[in-house]
């Protein structure tokens, strides 16, 4: 909005308009989204890698949950995310968050559902891993 004042001062005194440039709010938009599409990608290889994740991490069963821990990070971010950005919005709902900076909470939606879908898999791998040493399966080897 400045920039279109400023442009209209510039031409009543008959100077050109400065040509705008990017605006902050795009820059951090674009920044966001490029988050959300890398975590995604991250969080598509670490889920295929999965099996092998948990193949290496066999018998230390208890080690292997405590690493997944700041996977869920991101979940309890979200969780708390509306009382957190309430001195700042003025809000205090996921909807009053949306209706602000819709693609922050989208991206902040996209990275804790990553991380939870991480989690899922490889303790998924874990226990089919688990159940099939008690039937006496060997596990695969990596390649």
């Amino acid at each position: 909005m400045d920039d279109l004042a400023d442009g209209l001062v510039a031409l009543t005194r008959g100077a050109p308009p400065r040509a705008p440039g990017l605006p902050f709010a795009f820059l951090a938009e674009l920044l966001l989204v490029v988050a959300a599409v890398a975590t995604m990608l991250g969080a598509g290889r670490a889920v295929l890698r999965s099996p092998r994740w948990a193949r290496r991490r066999a018998g230390r069963t208890g080690a292997a949950v405590m690493r997944l821990v700041p996977y869920l990070l991101p979940l309890l971010l979200l969780a708390v995310l509306p009382r957190a950005a309430a001195p700042v919005v003025g809000g205090a709902t996921f909807r009053d968050l949306a209706e602000v900076w819709p693609t922050a909470l989208v991206a902040a939606e996209v990275v804790a559902a990553a991380g939870a879908v991480v989690v899922a898999t490889r303790l998924l791998a874990l226990a089919r891993l688990r159940r099939g040493a008690r039937r006496g399966v060997s596990p695969r080897t990596e390649p």
